[in-house]
C-alpha cells in the first residue's frame, strides 16, 4: 500500500510460484500528479508551469484574464492527493472589448 499522495502500479497481489519466481508484475508507488491546465482565449495561468507540465499534490495554480476580458469561475485550483484538480470546472474569460470598425 502506498502513502497518501501516491498510487500503486503493478499487480497488487503476487504469488511466489513453486519454482521460486513471483507471478505478475513488480509493484511500486508513484507520486500522484495533476495534468497540466488547459488555456482558453484570454486566460492566464500562474505560475506558467501549471499550463505546461503536470503538477504535484498540493500545487496551487491561479487564473487571471487578459485586459478586455471578464473573469467567470474559480480563481484558483489545488492539485489534490488523488491527482485531480479540486475544481474540475475551468474558468472562462469573456471578451468584453467592442470590435473596432472603420468605415471607408
Amino acid at each position: 500500500e502506498c502513502h497518501n499522495g501516491w498510487r500503486t502500479f503493478g499487480d497488487s497481489e503476487r504469488i511466489c510460484n513453486h519454482n521460486g519466481v513471483w507471478s505478475g508484475t513488480r509493484t511500486w508507488c508513484v507520486e500522484n500528479h495533476c495534468p497540466a491546465l488547459v488555456l482558453s482565449p484570454g486566460l492566464i495561468i500562474t505560475p506558467t508551469s501549471c499550463g505546461l507540465e503536470v503538477q504535484i499534490a498540493g500545487a496551487v495554480c491561479m487564473y487571471l484574464c487578459s485586459a478586455g476580458y471578464d473573469f467567470v469561475g474559480p480563481q484558483q485550483v489545488v492539485c489534490t492527493e488523488q491527482g485531480t484538480w479540486d475544481n474540475s470546472t475551468p474558468p472562462v474569460c469573456v471578451d468584453t472589448e467592442s470590435p473596432s470598425i472603420t468605415c471607408p
